[in-house]
């Protein structure tokens, strides 16, 4: 899934790059509304994904590898989870494992589903709009350019 999920993203990356050559490319009057509007958009975006980010991914450390490991989790524990006790996150994945397959055991396919699409469509929301805005600055930076003929002089 998470293959598939870096190939769509990256295929909608460059779609988005290719509108906004086709759209902007002779107005920079609308441009600059673009850019304007695309700004306010990235940063509700952003702050979406920090909010998503913050309530489904945990950073759980590893002493024994001196790391730690980033995992999405869900808001919906399964039986088996609800059974370990009133623990919180952290303490769950810390005494079961950093690992997937306990990911699985310990929240519901449903939430984690929610979750992980929450987190891809907020940060692919934040990537096109990040893309889009920089590509109509060089668009319109470039439009400003004095234009040079392709003669070369000796």
């Amino acid at each position: 899934m998470t293959r598939l999920a870096m190939l769509f993203t990256t295929l909608v990356l460059v779609v988005v790059a290719g509108l906004v050559f086709l759209l902007f490319r002779r107005s920079r009057k609308n441009a600059r509304l673009a850019a304007f509007i695309c700004f306010l958009l990235l940063l509700g975006s952003f702050a979406s994904y920090i909010g998503v980010n913050q309530e489904y991914v945990r950073v759980v450390p590893i002493p024994r590898l001196g790391t730690a490991q980033a995992l999405s989790v869900g808001d919906q524990r399964t039986e088996f989870a609800k059974q370990l006790g009133n623990v919180d996150d952290y303490e769950l994945l810390r005494d079961r494992g950093a690992y997937e397959e306990e990911v699985e055991k310990l929240w519901t396919a449903r939430s984690l589903i929610k979750a992980r699409t929450e987190l891809w469509l907020s940060y692919t929301a934040s990537a096109i709009l990040w893309l889009f805005l920089i590509s109509i600055l060089v668009i319109q930076h470039a439009s400003e350019l004095p234009v040079r003929s392709g003669k070369h002089s000796d």
